[in-house]
């Protein structure tokens, strides 16, 4: 599992980027260009869940970017703590999960 580290209160203009890949001798490899959307389920230590929204860039058929701009008012990290986060990726034939990745709120 890869480990992001983030500042409590963190607000726009600073964003989480992550770039999403096929997992390397994936059977089934997602064509990422394919992919319409993108947000990312964010799980707290409480098993509280809720959603960010991303933008995708850099879209091709091996990976994409999914950035997400943190709330002006610090409300998307306003306590230190380790999240899970999953993307949530949209194609034609469905949704996909990408991740996860922990994001340590300090």
């Amino acid at each position: 599992m890869i480990q992001v580290f983030v500042r409590r209160g963190a607000r726009a203009p600073e964003a989480l980027r992550i770039t999403i890949k096929n997992p390397e001798g994936a059977t089934q490899p997602l064509d990422l260009s394919s992919v319409t959307a993108a947000v990312l389920e964010v799980v707290d230590v409480r098993n509280q869940k809720r959603t960010w929204s991303a933008t995708m860039s850099g879209q091709t058929t091996t990976s994409l970017v999914a950035t997400h701009v943190f709330a002006s008012d610090g409300n998307d990290v306003p306590k230190a703590g380790r999240l899970e986060i999953v993307a949530l990726l949209t194609t034609a034939a469905g949704q996909r999960r990408a991740g996860p990745l922990e994001l340590d709120v300090v």
